[in-house]
């Protein structure tokens, strides 16, 4: 976990990135759970101990993340917060606009292609169209809902 050139001192050891060493008299070095937390030290900056930790992350082996970010396990490192709620935001959006487009297809295809049965059954489907409907507006709302509460309480 590190990179000892001639003349090297224990105090300026060079850590190498997914390693951490928990103070500069330390002669031991670990490997990082979490290692794109873990950036080491470059040559230049071998003593000063508090580099080692990518931006966000902290404590022992960086290891915790800071207020506002999040443990991105994909990535093996602290992620910023509000860059999840932009994306998971725009996801849902994308997703509701894919299903009301795939809706508005599917109608449109049965009006030009059965035009006479869509006319003799508009009656017939008003109540249906309207529940349905009902029930959409119920999971959009619900779905709102936990989205809300997965950014408050998470």
């Amino acid at each position: 976990g590190t990179s000892c050139d001639v003349g090297t001192f224990i105090w300026s050891l060079n850590i190498l990135p997914g390693h951490y060493r928990f103070s500069q008299d330390s002669a031991n070095v670990y490997t990082c759970k979490y290692a794109g937390n873990c950036i080491g030290t470059p040559s230049d900056d071998a003593n000063d101990n508090a580099s080692l930790c990518l931006d966000g992350s902290g404590g022992p082996t960086c290891s915790v993340c800071d207020e506002g970010y999040y443990l991105d396990v994909e990535a093996d490192q602290c992620g910023l917060c509000d860059a999840v709620k932009s994306s998971s935001s725009s996801m849902l959006f994308y997703v509701m606009a894919g299903v009301a487009l795939f809706v508005v297809l599917l109608l449109v295809g049965a009006g030009i292609y059965n035009r006479e049965l869509l006319v003799r059954k508009r009656a017939e489907w008003k109540p249906t169209i309207r529940l349905w409907s009902a029930r959409m507006s119920q999971v959009v709302k619900t779905m709102q809902i936990i989205v809300l509460l997965n950014y408050n309480f998470v």
